[in-house]
Parts: structure tokens; sequence; C-alpha cells
């Protein structure tokens, strides 16, 4: 985000006056809660003057650092069974287990968002109820 936008958001998380916001009308006391995704190294962009230092220290209440998926394989069942189930026609497809090792393997440069579309792939295609490899959308 710009620099200026940087700098309302932060009078903002320390005023909280009224203000209008895009569509709705911020009061005096309302509860605000702000919840901001990164990749960026924001320590690093605060020493260069990239990022507002007095914004970095309101958002940076709570700091979760989650690992890629990549990092963390035995996630990609849980994830693709969720995202399955959203956007699947019942009954949901099922994933042979080489086409699971296959998915297991794969470094997932999209993240959980590549995984999403993948399932939404998945659930779109009128293909056997048990997926196998190559089944896979590409670049499976």
């Amino acid at each position: 985000m710009s620099l200026p936008v940087q700098s309302w958001l932060q009078r903002f998380t320390e005023r909280r006056t009224t203000r209008e916001c895009a569509t709705r009308q911020f009061m005096d006391g309302d509860d605000v809660r702000f919840i901001t995704l990164t990749s960026s190294n924001l320590f690093e962009l605060v020493r260069r003057h990239q990022f507002c230092e007095p914004l970095f220290y309101h958002l940076n209440a709570v700091h979760l650092i989650i690992p890629p998926l990549r990092d963390r394989p035995e996630d990609i069942p849980v994830l693709l069974r969720h995202f399955l189930s959203v956007h699947a026609r019942a009954p949901v497809p099922r994933l042979s287990a080489a086409a699971w090792q296959r998915l297991g393997t794969y470094a997932w440069p999209g993240n959980v968002r590549e995984l999403r579309v993948v399932a939404e792939t998945l659930a779109s295609r009128e293909l056997p109820r048990l997926f196998e490899p190559d089944d896979l959308p590409p670049p499976f």
C-alpha cells in the first residue's frame, strides 16, 4: 500500500474519530480490528522508510508466521477436502493414493490460493469420482 494510504490508516487507528471510509461511517468508540497479511519483511521496509513505522506498531500486536504450504504438506489433505466440499456438487470427488502423493510432493508456488484453484478445477470436471494423477490439472 502506498505511503499516503499507510499514513491515513495509521491516523485512523490512532484517533478512531468519525470518518467516512468507503461506504461505512465509523463512529467514535467503534471497535475496529485489522487483520493484515504480507509476504514482505515489514521490519526491513520500516528500516528503509518504505513502511510507516507507527502503523507497523499498531498492526503488529499479534504476529503470526505461517509457513508456506510446501513446508506443511500434512495440511494439503485437510485443505483440499474443505475446498472440494465447498465447490463440488455431491458427492465430493475422491483422489487415489497416487494422486494424493503427487499433490503432497508438489512445491505449491501459489500456496493455498493455488490449492483452492485445483479444488475448484477438480470439482468442475465431469470425470470419475476417483481422481487419478493424470486427472489432476497442470502442472501436475
